[in-house]
């Protein structure tokens, strides 16, 4: 089998052109665009489709393979769930009107995923129809006048359920190798990319997201040559930081925090907001809520649309955060009864293996206030002043210097033009560029506030409780308690002019 292809001169013009454009690749002069993007068709089955993803029109190979490449690139998906190679079993991808479709594409690069559906026992009893009916589906896109390169891919694995399919899958491979080296064609290897993944393939049958990244990465190697981006590095949701895993020590062993003893945690990785929820924020997906079945979550009244929004209760945070995940296509983390948390306040279930928003756990906070610094009572040092954070300096703390009273812009010794907050991103960052980890509102947490320090890995806070762990310190209070290690508490359903909150997602690719 070859592993390159007979370029026409149209796509080595276009290949050329797209090397200099693509991001990191070294140059002397600055990258010359191609004239139009590269058009791809990918062509396939449900596996095409993005069945088994969390959310296809988001995760299917060819969306996260389009991510992946770029501006430069544009592809599109023409899978139909069901279908084969075999022209004789009835449903040959051939003969949907998705072929019609991928043919009037006019693509520079087709990527035909096909076969798994052709492993079934009585469908491959035809195996001596399979090559020919390929060629003529090759035949098609060959006799396009934009002449596409052609990839073939073979079938990922099975996983048990389906262990019937392994004799056809098996000889199926062979099957492709022959005709890719006939028909000089290049290989994509999804089989051999998800080899040993099983575990990615839950139904047996369907690749999760992080498999379907698999066969974009491994897609993306065969159209460029080059590796794929890291997903580290192509995950970061915009407005997040990713907090890395890792073992840190939790509490404050300096001056006596009660309830902080100094422990070892490890956390997986998560992303966090860098910014508290902004009124604005809040108020556009409330807006959007009322009409999709969240009865209770009202426009808030704040100080400024750039302030944190305030006077929002534990349960009024993790409703909201169900909202905006629904809103942006992704799995909510709350349910109630195995339906998702759109109204009231019973006490939730929650899924961390899903990539929606929720609250942080106390752990993850205080990992992520501490800005990669360990022992320091603050996110930038041990000292602060009116210059770090807005809080109330009472003059109670060594640790606490400059002018005393409250924050000389935005706060006043008294009720009047209440609350005293300041607009998100007021202060200095800290060391992970997340703002406002010290006063300006409270933090909400997960967590039932407890006194026990929970399981050293990615704690989570005892599962029943009356009242929610509070971090963060706000503008009413003084520098103690915006101490990183400070832990407050509150009532899930008060609601006070002193608390906000900022959202979390996990690092997964469900």
């Amino acid at each position: 089998m070859k592993t390159t292809n007979i370029f026409s001169q149209k796509w080595l013009v276009m290949a050329s052109l797209l090397l200099l454009a693509v991001p990191g690749r070294a140059a002397d002069a600055a990258p010359t665009p191609p004239a139009k993007p590269v058009r791809v068709a990918c062509c396939g089955d449900s596996i095409t489709c993005g069945a088994g993803t969390a959310v296809p029109e988001r995760d299917a190979y060819p969306k996260q393979l389009a991510a992946l490449l770029g501006a430069a690139w544009e592809v599109q998906s023409f899978g139909v769930s069901g279908t084969t190679v075999f022209n004789i079993t009835g449903n040959p991808w051939a003969g949907h009107p998705e072929r019609d479709a991928a043919l009037a594409s006019k693509p520079d690069v087709v990527i035909i995923a096909l076969g798994t559906n052709d492993c079934n026992p009585e469908k491959w009893k035809n195996k001596d129809q399979y090559l020919k009916d390929y060629r003529a589906l090759i035949q098609m896109f060959r006799n396009l006048e934009s002449k596409p390169k052609i990839y073939v891919a073979t079938p990922v694995p099975f996983g048990p359920a389906q262990n019937d399919h392994l004799p056809g899958l098996k000889e199926q491979i062979v099957l492709i190798g022959q005709l890719a080296a006939e028909e000089e064609l290049t290989v994509i290897d999804m089989n051999a990319a998800m080899k040993g993944r099983e575990d990615l393939i839950p139904d047996s049958v369907h690749p999760n997201t992080t498999g379907a990244g698999i066969m974009a990465r491994t897609a993306f190697r065969a159209l460029t040559g080059r590796e794929a981006p890291s997903p580290a590095a192509m995950a970061v949701p915009a407005g997040f930081v990713l907090i890395p895993a890792g073992e840190f020590k939790m509490g404050d062993a300096l001056d006596g925090i009660p309830g902080a003893p100094v422990h070892p945690v490890t956390l997986s990785a998560f992303y966090i907001a860098k910014s508290l929820v902004t009124q604005a924020e809040w108020n556009e997906v409330a807006t959007w809520a009322v009409t999709h079945g969240y009865q209770d979550l009202a426009v808030k009244e704040g100080k400024a649309t750039d302030h944190p929004v305030h006077t929002v209760s534990w349960y009024d945070a993790v409703k909201w955060c169900n909202a905006r995940s629904e809103k942006e296509g992704l799995t909510p983390c709350y349910t109630v009864n195995g339906a998702v948390m759109k109204t009231g306040a019973a006490e939730p279930a929650v899924n961390w293996a899903t990539t929606g928003y929720r609250l942080p756990t106390e752990a993850e906070w205080e990992k992520a206030a501490r800005g990669g610094l360990s022992g320091k009572r603050f996110p930038w040092g041990d000292t602060i002043s009116h210059s770090q954070a807005n809080f109330t300096n009472d003059g109670g703390e060594a640790y606490a210097t400059g002018a005393t009273g409250p924050h000389p812009l935005w706060g006043k010794n008294d009720d009047k033009n209440c609350p005293h907050t300041s607009p998100v991103g007021s202060f200095p960052a800290n060391g992970y560029g997340l703002l406002d980890m010290a006063g300006n509102v409270w933090q909400r947490c997960w967590d039932w506030y407890s006194w026990e320090p929970g399981p050293p890995t990615d704690p989570r806070g005892v599962a029943t409780g009356t009242i929610r762990t509070l971090r963060g310190g706000s503008w009413r209070v003084g520098a103690e308690s915006c101490r990183v290690a400070f832990r407050n508490s509150g009532d899930p359903a008060y609601a006070s002019r002193y608390v906000g909150f900022r959202v979390v997602r996990s690092d997964c690719q469900n």
